[in-house]
């Protein structure tokens, strides 16, 4: 099921933003459907991300490690990282 969505613009920006979807081949509403869908995305992946690192930062803690250990770590693993390419 659908619903519509209700949005004011400006009338020379709504005029322009109708050509340049037809002129991608699409409708408007095609390109705002892919719009919301891009948006939600990327909030969802913010939202793990966030989640991620925050459980990282409290294993880290548990682990003995503090913020002024991250950039060494950071380097040894790309350092170990590297050697295994060769």
């Amino acid at each position: 099921m659908t619903t519509q969505l209700i949005v004011r613009v400006d009338k020379e920006k709504k005029a322009l933003f109708d050509r340049k979807a037809r002129i991608s081949g699409k409708s408007s509403s095609e390109v705002i459907r892919e719009l919301m869908d891009t948006y939600v995305q990327r909030q969802d992946m913010r939202g793990y991300l966030g989640k991620l690192l925050a459980e990282m930062g409290t294993q880290m803690k548990k682990d003995g490690f503090t913020v002024d250990d991250v950039p060494r770590i950071i380097k040894e693993v790309r350092e170990e990282k590297h050697k295994r390419r060769q």
